[in-house]
């Protein structure tokens, strides 16, 4: 299939029969001035509160802005990409480097308790509606209302009633703690944390759902530069630059998503130049298109785990012997080299290396099954048991991997049953929190020990998938989170890390490479710590 015959074949082609498509598959995308991802899921939702899956992430980032973000630098390991510098600058407020999108300025109190952001004048939503610090106000007060992933954000900066957010002038919004808050910035510039068009969201809004939920499940009010076109669940979703955007209008005129849920179909359309960026391939597909003609690949280092939620809350994974077991279990080495093919790492610590204050850990780096006998038989589990792992379908090297476990597994006792979910769903498994086992690949998207920590251990995170809930943890990580002394913050934030490290709530895997496959004249990919790719940043060269 050629780049004509697949826009042709679909839904995305009405969007773009304006669009003059090339035959010669090298330049096509040039010539037409579209992006092309094929991914393995479009998005299932628009809104950010609710919906984390991989579709919705690039849309997200597409279309919406934040107040800020971190400068970039060269990455170290790919000289055609570039990364987010994480570096520490004692100089600079909050201690990184960092630039304003919606945001023009802001100054932060000392002790970091406040800071207050000065808007941009003149930004216009998709909508046409000005950006005011009503709107900055409105987004955050919707967080707090629907407690769900901004809830958590809310949580970790110390910010609970909505009368710590306050306008202090058309264009100037205050955020002001009780205690000192370490993630403040870092926070604001989660993509996550994009502002909203308070005025379009209450339009649309009704009684029975004040903050427009269901509304912006299908629709963007933002101030981001794309605006959506159209958006066909199961096939495909489009935006169009906005000529009005506040940073000038994006290079590349059409971003589309098109659903591509085999992985290895994936590879050969971005061989052929059918689409320009594959997304999502298993490193063994990686591996095969080195040599391409039409092919470029970005491997750079991530932030991305994949482990095992283990249900901590439920029977035999309540037990703690049992989890480290687990550990024990899994042939890491094996995996890294035939399934990874090394476009990655063994997962050491219970957060990703490249963030400050990461620790390092050594206990379960290594199979080892007699350790791992030795756990279930005073665990009670001398003969092991039955259980089950569910893992996304479009993610198709997680089979091979579980594969890997599981004949481990049966080494010592355990019969582990795999269950394919399809892509669709499986982000709502994920968060039902009901089963054994759960494979998943994610990352902590700011930078920082105590987001990170909090994110997935602390008891009450919504994200916190295998139910973990230790008490002493929870109490670190509440006090860390208004610790205003960096070096004592830390000092907390490791001991933390090695009591989770001992629980054991998760089977640690890996830490994988982020691999772009993209066309080789397809050039501005930036690595930010999310793990997902920003259609604004691409141009054709």
């Amino acid at each position: 299939m050629d780049r004509r015959s697949f826009l042709k074949n679909s839904a995305a082609a009405s969007a773009l029969m304006t669009v003059p498509l090339a035959s010669k598959v090298a330049s096509a995308g040039k010539k037409s001035n579209s992006l092309i991802f094929a991914s393995p899921g479009t998005p299932q939702s628009l809104d950010s509160e609710f919906d984390t899956s991989l579709g919705t992430f690039d849309f997200i980032s597409a279309c919406y802005d934040s107040l800020i973000a971190y400068d970039t630098m060269p990455d170290p390991k790919d000289p055609d990409a570039k990364r987010e510098d994480l570096k520490k600058y004692p100089d600079r407020p909050s201690g990184h480097k960092m630039y304003g999108k919606l945001a023009e300025s802001w100054k932060i109190a000392p002790d970091m308790t406040s800071v207050t952001f000065n808007l941009r004048k003149g930004v216009k939503s998709h909508w046409g509606n000005e950006l005011t610090a009503e709107d900055v106000k409105w987004s955050w007060d919707r967080k707090l209302a629907l407690g769900a992933i901004g809830g958590f954000f809310a949580s970790v900066i110390g910010l609970s009633k909505p009368e710590q957010i306050q306008v202090d002038g058309k264009y100037t919004v205050s955020f002001r703690l009780d205690k000192p808050a370490p993630m403040l910035m870092r926070l604001h510039r989660n993509p996550y944390n994009n502002i909203l068009d308070s005025k379009k969201c209450k339009e649309v809004a009704t009684g029975d759902d004040p903050w427009a939920k269901e509304w912006l499940k299908n629709n963007v009010a933002g101030y981001g530069p794309y605006n959506l076109v159209s958006i066909d669940r199961g096939t495909s979703a489009v935006a169009k630059a906005r000529k009005d955007y506040w940073g000038g209008k994006a290079a590349i005129d059409t971003f589309i998503m098109q659903e591509v849920t085999s992985s290895s179909q994936r590879a050969q359309l971005v061989k052929k130049g059918s689409v320009d960026v594959a997304q999502f391939l298993t490193p063994l597909e990686v591996a095969s298109l080195k040599n391409a003609p039409n092919v470029a690949i970005d491997s750079v280092q991530s932030s991305w785990m994949d482990w095992l939620h283990l249900n901590c809350a439920e029977k035999p994974f309540n037990d703690k012997r049992v989890r480290q077991a687990m550990n024990y279990a899994f042939p890491k080495a094996a995996a890294i080299k035939s399934v990874y093919q090394t476009y990655g790492k063994v997962l050491e610590g219970v957060m990703p290396d490249i963030y400050p204050g990461y620790v390092p850990g050594t206990t379960y780096n290594k199979q080892n099954l007699d350790k791992a006998r030795d756990l279930l038989k005073d665990a009670g589990y001398p003969n092991g048991f039955e259980t089950y792992v569910i893992y996304d379908a479009g993610q198709t090297f997680q089979e091979p991997l579980l594969v890997l476990y599981r004949t481990a597994l049966e080494q010592i006792g355990i019969k582990l049953t795999l269950k394919k979910t399809p892509s669709a769903s499986y982000f709502k498994e994920i968060v039902a929190k009901k089963h054994p086992l759960t494979f998943y690949r994610d990352a902590p998207w700011s930078p920082d020990p105590g987001y990170a920590l909090n994110l997935y251990y602390l008891s009450s995170s919504f994200v916190n998938y295998s139910n973990y809930n230790n008490p002493e943890v929870d109490k670190i990580l509440t006090a860390a989170a208004s610790e205003g002394d960096a070096a004592a913050r830390f000092e907390m934030l490791d001991k933390c890390q090695s009591i989770i490290l001992d629980d054991a709530p998760v089977v640690l895997i890996s830490n994988p490479d982020f691999s772009l496959v993209r066309n080789k004249d397809l050039k501005g990919y930036t690595y930010r710590t999310y793990n997902h790719t920003v259609a604004g940043d691409f141009y054709w060269s």
